[in-house]
């Protein structure tokens, strides 16, 4: 899944933020593989990290805004 397509799909769940649980079942990865993924999107500013375990989606950084 790219960066956009993951974004798109967050867009979808009209959620604020998410937790390392809620990225789990939406992505479908291992704990392991999830804390691995997660840094590179933090570090490649596709999500930013709130606290220990909460992420929000960077949409206006890719122009990503929800309309309408």
């Amino acid at each position: 899944m790219s960066n956009i397509e993951l974004l798109q799909t967050l867009r979808g769940f009209n959620k604020p933020y998410f937790t390392v649980a809620d990225l789990e079942k939406i992505l479908g990865m291992g704990r392991n593989s999830l804390y691995v993924t997660l840094n590179r999107l933090v570090e490649g500013g596709v999500l930013v990290r709130l606290r220990r375990g909460a992420y929000q989606p960077e949409f206006q950084s890719l122009g990503l805004e929800k309309s309408g």
